[in-house]
């Protein structure tokens, strides 16, 4: 019976996946998590190893993002484990001596530079757990150096000083940067997107849905991809397509079936979709191979190189068995967390306390300051509290504890989501105190 009701729904969410009539989250059966009785990790190895038995895994369509997420964290723990293994073995046997953990030992002012060349010199040991020394600095990594190492560095390479991508500014997304011929770089981002995946990281990173489909071999691509990361630019193509008078199209959208992108310098480097295209005008009765080769040419051709690079990088962390029960929405939320606004109600509510209760003074003008905040001020107060600006899949843990020194400024321990904070009493001064030490926060001494 469960059998044959799980093959029901995986049809069901197949057909689904065709016409996007509701989202994939709508097929989940929380009762999985809800009761807690089912073992997901033994249900993943089940699936591994015996095709003839039930496996939950095989129906990935009913399992919430968290129960993959446990699954995912789950392999990548067995592969983690297998390493550090392999390290004591080869360390007995008087081998090479492999370091059971990989830490990247990274100077600020050459954040780039380190990382890029640590990590491939480690290609070997990247699933081993991640850890980062800032040199120079008596941070211990708990966790809260690896998230900043994750937030600067994404920071950097997809900042448009480096080139390496194109910021839509009405979809506040990034894409490939044809002109861009940074392989080991994009390469870098591939990796440390695989490596935030396996170590629970969320990154500051806007990447479209597409990237997501095509990392999980989704390469057919379409308008509607198009439509959620270049809007502007979809919206004249479909004008293209829509347009009532196709006796007209060539002489009023005047284009030939060339791609185009901006090299850096400015210049507009032309590439024929079909031969000789240059040379093809697009008329009433092209415009639909026109549309389809051009979204092509965006999303696939003219970046080939680049996401190539990417996915290596990507696929030499993260690929593997659970990755594949995953939708590319769910990739998504998983690498970059939610965009909504931060829920202050519900993170207070699941707020523990420390030398403080919840009707404290102190702590109602810290939630009343919360609320006020606008999204850029959020941002900026969950990076300072968490590592990172983006809200974690599987929602905030989140502490506060009591600075005795009401001289100190409020500090926090990232690795584990806590705030120290003094009895500021006000929400003027928590305000004040807060602001002063969140600009004064990248760099710290045990955090």
């Amino acid at each position: 019976m469960i059998t044959a009701a799980s093959r029901v729904m995986s049809l069901l969410f197949a057909a689904n996946l065709r016409c996007k009539k509701i989202k994939v989250d709508n097929f989940y059966n929380t009762a999985i998590d809800l009761l807690g009785s089912i073992d997901l990790a033994a249900d993943f190895e089940r699936w591994e190893t015996s095709a003839s038995s039930y496996a939950l895994c095989g129906y990935p369509c009913l399992l919430s993002i968290g129960a993959k997420i446990t699954m995912l964290t789950h392999e990548g723990k067995r592969q983690m484990g297998a390493e550090a293994r392999q390290a004591l073995v080869d360390g007995l046997l008087g081998r090479r001596a492999l370091a059971p953990v990989l830490q990247l030992n990274i100077r600020r002012n050459h954040l780039v530079e380190d990382s890029l060349r640590q990590i491939e010199r480690s290609r070997g040991e990247l699933k081993k757990l991640l850890k980062i020394c800032f040199v120079g600095e008596d941070g211990l990594d708990g966790g809260g150096l690896k998230k900043e190492w994750f937030l600067l560095l994404i920071r950097q390479l997809v900042g448009p000083e480096y080139g390496m991508f194109i910021h839509d500014p009405d979809s506040n997304q990034l894409w490939f940067n044809p002109a861009s011929q940074e392989l080991g770089e994009f390469r870098l981002i591939g990796t440390v997107i695989g490596l935030a995946i396996y170590n629970r990281a969320t990154l500051d990173i806007s990447l479209p849905l597409v990237c997501y489909k095509k990392l999980l071999g989704q390469n057919q691509v379409s308008l509607a991809d198009l439509e959620i990361m270049r809007p502007l630019t979809a919206r004249g193509l479909r004008q293209l397509l829509e347009w009532d008078h196709p006796e007209m199209v060539e002489e009023i959208f005047c284009r030939s079936m060339v791609g185009e992108y901006e090299d850096f310098d400015g210049t507009v480097i032309e590439v024929p979709l079909v031969p000789n295209g240059s040379n093809i005008p697009v008329t009433g009765s092209n415009r639909e191979e026109f549309v389809e080769l051009y979204v092509d040419f965006l999303l696939n051709v003219s970046v080939q190189h680049q996401f190539m690079a990417f996915k290596e990088g990507f696929d030499a962390v993260a690929a593997g068995n659970a990755l594949s029960l995953f939708q590319p929405e769910e990739i998504e939320l998983v690498v970059s967390g939610s965009r909504e606004r931060l829920d202050v109600d519900e993170l207070s509510s699941r707020t523990e306390y420390e030398n403080y209760q919840s009707k404290d003074l102190t702590i109602l003008s810290f939630w009343s300051y919360m609320k006020s905040l606008n999204r850029s001020e959020e941002k900026k107060i969950l990076s300072f509290i968490t590592g990172t600006d983006r809200i974690p899949t599987c929602g905030l843990k989140f502490k506060i504890s009591r600075e005795f020194d009401l001289n100190r400024l409020p500090s926090s321990h990232t690795c584990f989501n806590q705030l120290v904070l003094p009895d500021l009493l006000t929400v003027q001064k928590v305000s004040e105190k807060l602001w002063i030490a969140m600009n004064e926060s990248e760099g710290f001494g045990l955090n």
